[in-house]
């Protein structure tokens, strides 16, 4: 029943998010970006993202897991690159996301970092150990050829 109501809540966030029509540029106030975030390593943790562009300077993040370990406090950022060849980094200042009981956790925050408009873009989830536990490559929303 959980999972069905995150599938939902992941549904309704991409619907939402995907307003531009076909054929058409986003203005960068509306450009929009999603990551389906995917287990790495052997961990079980799985969940989505969407960055939204809000200034040339600025990004709102929201980042949603679930099968991450019970009660922990675990890093997310942006990177450069894939989830086959992460790069570092991009700026600072992400909160870490606290997972509950049942393993689930969410973030919503704006973040001074600029939007990944060019180039190739992940958000990663690190374990308590540093190392990435999940990973999605940031795909624009609305362009042809997206989801």
């Amino acid at each position: 029943m959980v999972r069905i109501a995150y599938v939902l809540k992941l549904i309704a966030a991409a619907l939402v998010a995907g307003t531009a029509t076909a054929g058409s540029q986003p203005s960068l106030g509306a450009a929009k970006w999603r990551a389906i975030l995917g287990p790495v390593g052997g961990a079980r943790v799985r969940g989505g993202a969407i960055a939204e562009a809000k200034s040339a300077e600025s990004t709102r993040f929201t980042v949603t897991i679930r099968d991450a370990p019970a009660n922990v406090t675990l890093a997310w950022h942006m990177h450069s690159g894939t989830c086959a060849s992460p790069g570092g980094v991009v700026g600072s200042g992400y909160p870490e996301l606290r997972s509950g009981p049942g393993g689930t956790a969410e973030a919503a925050v704006v973040v001074a970092v600029a939007p990944p408009e060019q180039g190739d873009f992940v958000v990663q989830v690190h374990g308590a150990n540093g190392s990435p536990i999940a990973c999605g490559e940031l795909k624009r929303i609305g362009e042809p050829g997206t989801q």
